[in-house]
């Protein structure tokens, strides 16, 4: 994949070649979880999952006038974890007796999504230690609470992919 280029309408396996590079490319001992998402165009995510991390994809309930100040927001999409089994998480890992093979063939492991976004869309990315404790309707809530204006952060980006994280032209907040 050419620095640069990010291809549109694909089926999203594009990103664990990013994983692959990311890992060739570094020499740090050790082993996580790792999610990795990338905007294609401007009403796709795509999502790479390696272990527990999660995305969280919320959209304003088309019942919520359009400029409201606290928007409802439902549940529209999030990943599954990817674990071997309760509380042990698949991991990327590089140790002195693992083979780069072996997780390369992790990382081709990567559950992989797809998803069409929308202007107003809100992105929550985060580790276990958000959604294992916190339901989609509690992370809603805390983002209903905040006052977050999903309308205004749409309008002001112009494109679904700088409403997708919540703020203009692709600022914090998701």
């Amino acid at each position: 994949l050419s620095r640069g280029s990010v291809p549109t309408g694909s089926d999203g396996h594009w990103v664990m070649d990013l994983l692959e590079d990311a890992y060739d490319n570094t020499s740090a001992q050790g082993a996580t979880t790792v999610l990795l998402a990338a905007m294609e165009g401007n009403s796709q995510v795509s999502v790479a999952n390696v272990g527990d991390c999660g995305l969280l994809l919320l959209r304003p309930r088309p019942s919520t006038p359009r400029g409201a100040a606290r928007p409802k927001l439902d549940s529209v999409f999030r990943t599954e974890a990817l674990r071997y089994e309760a509380n042990k998480p698949v991991q990327v890992m590089r140790f002195a007796n693992a083979a780069p093979a072996e997780t390369h063939l992790v990382i081709r492991g990567a559950r992989v999504d797809t998803v069409e976004c929308r202007p107003g869309d809100v992105l929550v990315l985060g580790s276990d230690g958000i959604f294992d404790n916190l339901g989609d309707e509690e992370i809603a809530n805390i983002l209903e609470d905040q006052g977050l204006d999903t309308a205004a952060s749409a309008a002001a980006s112009g494109d679904a992919a700088g409403a997708a994280v919540g703020g203009g032209g692709g600022g914090g907040g998701g």
